[in-house]
């Protein structure tokens, strides 16, 4: 296809390619142009552009084993961040079930009558007894 000669579309006229003489015919062939002139690439451009089609890929490759890395490294943060919050959620609820503990002997101090709530602090707190109880102490040895 190299050895084939073309002549440009505005010169080539189906009329005057019969009429020409021999030696219009020569002056063609010195304005010839090759299919690669027509398209306005030559073989010369065509090699940087491989060469750009070779490096285009592996920087590709590079950038979504990048992106794949860091996919991959959000996920496990967000699932050990979920652990986390999971392991606070489970604290914060033994604390509201102590809370509400302590809130029902609070309401139930409150609801008693105010002698047995004297009574209940005398002997638990303040350490009182009855006029007939014996109250023992444990002490350790370690502490005499």
């Amino acid at each position: 296809m190299d050895d084939e000669k073309f002549i440009p579309i505005a010169e080539a006229d189906p009329e005057e390619e019969t009429s020409q003489a021999p030696d219009e015919s020569e002056d063609n062939a010195a304005e010839e142009v090759l299919p690669e002139d027509v398209m306005g690439t030559s073989k010369k451009e065509e090699k940087p552009r491989k060469k750009k089609s070779k490096l285009f890929k592996p920087v590709l490759a590079i950038v979504i084993i990048c992106f794949c890395l860091f996919a991959v490294a959000d996920i496990v943060t967000q699932q050990n961040e979920i652990e986390q919050l999971e392991q606070e959620t489970e604290t914060m609820r033994s604390k509201i079930e102590e809370s509400k503990q302590l809130s029902d002997e609070y309401q139930q101090m409150l609801n008693a009558d105010e002698a047995e709530f004297m009574e209940r602090v005398a002997v638990e707190q303040l350490g009182y007894a009855y006029p007939n109880e014996r109250r023992f102490y444990i002490v350790n040895g370690s502490d005499q």
